[in-house]
């Protein structure tokens, strides 16, 4: 069953004889959606059809066009993402779980949103860039055309410079939009960095505090005690010796589990700050791991405006196609070499985006 439109990817499962149930699955990626990302969706899916055998279990059937094998790791990605539907669904009940005026809701709805935006930008760095490699296949036939015709007159060139004006028509500009959303969650960042380091800060007072106030409450409170207790003695140290002899022993007794269940408060409420520190610090680690994409989508930009020029000056300025094809062929090499490590690096941190969320959203529940 292949998806109707580029928004869209399902699965579908045909229950078998003796089912009655049935599911879809679906991974609507117009919420993720991000300009030209979305084009060309169609041809990156591989042809997928659920098949119902005879027991009551689905089978699956993928069929996968030869031309597009590439393609199909990463469409099977996507559908693994599909996941932060029910991710999100959880984040959003403990957010709401939280007090309206929480210092905390407004930080955990930054961070979680700058999760979110980081796999949009590993999404559209993927299909950016796996696209850009079915186009650099053009310039690789442009080479191979090179290296079959002969000498450098374009009577005799013709193919190679078809195939060069066809890698120069099919490139899309799309490093422009993958720097506004780099540039996007790297300024999301920095404003949750602030926020993490006065959130850490008001914590970091707040336990001192609680230390010093219990230190003072523990203090008041055995003066106090024996305040009252030398009171009662000398109030009545000639009429209920007796009385008063008991009621020292029954106090005596008494401040022993009275103070610890003091103790024991201010300690409950000092672990709970504690959790809370520890808690924003692990977020604040987890918020910034993007600039190494930044870095190597910037690498690669570089090269490639390298690759477009060295095509332009055989196409518009008119340089000799023997010398400009040299200079095609290293910087082709260049790119093909650069593009897989940027792609490995928004995949993988793609993957950790969606393990720190988890993480943190069971941190969230187990401390708040």
């Amino acid at each position: 069953m292949a998806p109707s439109s580029c928004s869209e990817l399902s699965l579908e499962v045909e229950p078998g004889p003796a089912s009655r149930s049935g599911f879809k699955w679906n991974f609507n990626r117009a919420d993720y959606g991000h300009g030209s990302t979305q084009q060309n969706w169609d041809d990156t899916l591989p042809d997928v059809s659920m098949a119902s055998s005879s027991s009551s279990e689905p089978s699956l059937r993928i069929e996968v066009r030869p031309d597009s094998r590439s393609q199909a790791e990463s469409s099977w990605n996507r559908v693994a993402y599909s996941g932060i539907d029910t991710l999100q669904y959880r984040t959003d009940l403990v957010i709401n779980s939280l007090p309206a005026d929480s210092d905390f809701n407004s930080l955990a709805k930054d961070y979680f949103d700058n999760s979110k935006n980081t796999l949009v930008l590993c999404t559209a760095t993927g299909d950016c860039l796996r696209r850009a490699q079915n186009n650099h296949e053009i310039i690789r036939l442009a080479v191979k055309c090179f290296d079959e015709e002969v000498g450098t007159d374009k009577n005799k060139s013709g193919k190679t410079l078809e195939e060069l004006k066809r890698f120069k028509a099919a490139e899309e500009p799309f490093f422009e939009e993958l720097r506004a959303l780099a540039g996007r969650v790297h300024l999301q960042q920095e404003s949750l960095q602030r926020k993490f380091n006065a959130r850490k800060g008001t914590l970091e007072q707040k336990l001192a505090s609680l230390e010093t106030w219990r230190r003072v409450s523990l203090a008041f409170f055995v003066v106090a005690f024996f305040s009252l207790l030398i009171f009662y003695v000398v109030a009545s140290t000639k009429s209920l010796k007796h009385v008063i002899t008991a009621l020292g022993s029954a106090l005596t007794l008494a401040i022993v589990p009275v103070g610890t269940w003091y103790n024991d408060r201010w300690n409950r409420n000092k672990e709970k700050e504690k959790k809370k520190l520890k808690l924003t610090t692990i977020m604040e680690f987890h918020a910034a791991c993007t600039p190494i994409i930044r870095v190597l989508v910037f690498r690669l930009e570089v090269k490639f405006k390298s690759l477009l020029h060295s095509v332009d000056s055989v196409l518009t300025e008119g340089y000799a196609l023997n010398v400009a094809m040299d200079k095609i062929k290293k910087d082709l090499k260049d790119v093909t070499d650069t593009i897989p490590d940027v792609l490995r690096r928004a995949d993988d941190l793609g993957r950790e985006t969606i393990m720190d969320w988890r993480e943190i959203l069971t941190r969230m529940m187990e401390t708040l």
